[in-house]
């Protein structure tokens, strides 16, 4: 070949038509999924690994919303995402379920999203998905986040068995040291005063220990569902003003004061005394438990038309920010520094929510807490009005119970 003759070099000609179809099949090789729509979400193309992955077959699911084939609980997620990409133009990553075609169930995937451009104006024309199968990844995290939770939940058990032996060991102790103590006194004609010393520490650790069980037998009930409600029509204004007065001596005791404050004088609704009677005087003995010398406890009514809101509120040492999150959950208590079972604030949430309302917390350590609970007002005018009122006798032993555990 001589230096001066030209090589001609042919170079095929490949339409438009055969980049797509090359283009297709790389798609189609693909063992993750790919999922194009248009910018309203329309499915314009999937390649064969939906079907291989989600058992969706390509002729069924093009010209359907890529929103129908997600798990209902990720459909607003998946919405806000996919349109915002579109309005700020950028691509996004998320995850969430997708639904099997075959049996309706999830299938957890990663989804990268990127913007598809049109060939001449460069407008934005719809979004190309890729999707990854993790749910290997998502069973192991959940299997993960399942021993953490098994561990504290051990952990929760382990303290409260162990506070729960304290509680239980320690009245009994103290009783059967004070009834031998009684015994030498009578076997040596000491006077009647110092054996009635005794027995006031006797019939307070005794009323401890009913408090305590109690509290578990009323627990177990309501978990059962054998916890009995008896509801009737009454101004639960007027029922809880009476409990704040029946406690005045015994937070006086305490150097503590307590006041009752309300911004409407009647309210009538249907509720059961008894709940309402023990779960203000659980909070306020909490109060008195966890305050202050020279504390006010002030305990509050206020009228929201269709709710009634009852708040209890101290000025003592607050609640750590830590504890505050799960200070209603079972065996969980405020702080260390004070004895008890971790199951009073347990044991009000749901004698709350036996009467269909919600407990709140307000703290701040140091600074005193407010729990806030918001009843609903239910009319029964049919319903026969509570006149319940107990003697002073019965009066005075549920309060000795309740504030048992409360030593000066």
């Amino acid at each position: 070949m001589d230096s001066g003759d030209s090589v001609k070099i042919t170079v095929p000609v490949v339409t438009i038509e055969q980049n797509e179809t090359y283009l297709r099949n790389i798609l189609d090789s693909m063992l993750d999924v790919v999922i194009q729509t248009d910018l309203q979400g329309k499915i314009c193309y999937v390649n064969s690994s939906a079907y291989t992955m989600f058992g969706w077959e390509p002729e069924r699911i093009v010209g359907k919303s890529v929103f129908d084939c997600i798990n209902p609980e990720d459909y607003e997620y998946a919405k806000i995402n996919f349109f915002n990409a579109i309005r700020s133009k950028k691509s996004f990553r998320i995850e969430l379920r997708l639904i099997l075609n075959c049996c309706r169930e999830s299938f957890w995937v990663e989804i990268v999203g990127t913007l598809v451009k049109g060939r001449h104006n460069g407008e934005t024309t719809g979004v190309l998905c890729i999707a990854r199968d993790i749910g290997d990844r998502k069973r192991a995290e959940n299997s993960e986040k399942g021993l953490k939770q098994s561990a504290e939940n051990e952990k929760l058990r382990t303290e409260f068995f162990t506070n729960l032996s304290h509680e239980l060991k320690t009245p009994i102790n103290v009783i059967y040291s004070a009834l031998q103590v009684m015994q030498l006194y009578i076997e040596n004609n000491k006077s009647l005063e110092k054996i009635n010393d005794y027995t006031g520490v006797i019939r307070q650790n005794c009323h401890r220990l009913i408090r305590l069980v109690n509290n578990l037998v009323d627990v177990s009930k309501i978990e059962s569902g054998y916890f009995q409600v008896n509801n009737k029509y009454c101004n639960i204004v007027s029922v809880v003003e009476d409990i704040v007065q029946s406690v005045v001596s015994f937070v006086e005791y305490y150097n503590m004061e307590i006041v009752f404050d309300t911004d409407i004088e009647e309210k009538y609704t249907c509720c059961d005394l008894d709940i309402i009677e023990r779960i203000l005087l659980n909070l306020i003995s909490n109060s008195v438990k966890f305050g202050k010398t020279r504390e006010v406890i002030k305990v509050s009514v206020k009228d929201k038309d269709t709710h009634i809101l009852i708040s209890v509120k101290d000025n003592g040492n607050g609640i750590p920010v830590n504890k505050q999150k799960n200070i209603f959950n079972r065996f969980v208590r405020g702080t260390k520094s004070v004895e008890g079972s971790g199951i009073g604030l347990s044991l009000v949430k749901s004698l709350v929510e036996l009467e269909n309302g919600t407990i709140t917390l307000e703290s701040k350590e140091g600074k005193g807490c407010e729990f806030i609970i918001s009843f609903p007002v239910v009319y029964g005018k049919d319903m026969e009005t509570d006149t319940k009122s107990c003697n002073d006798r019965e009066l005075i032993k549920k309060l000795d119970i309740e504030f048992s555990d409360i030593y000066t």
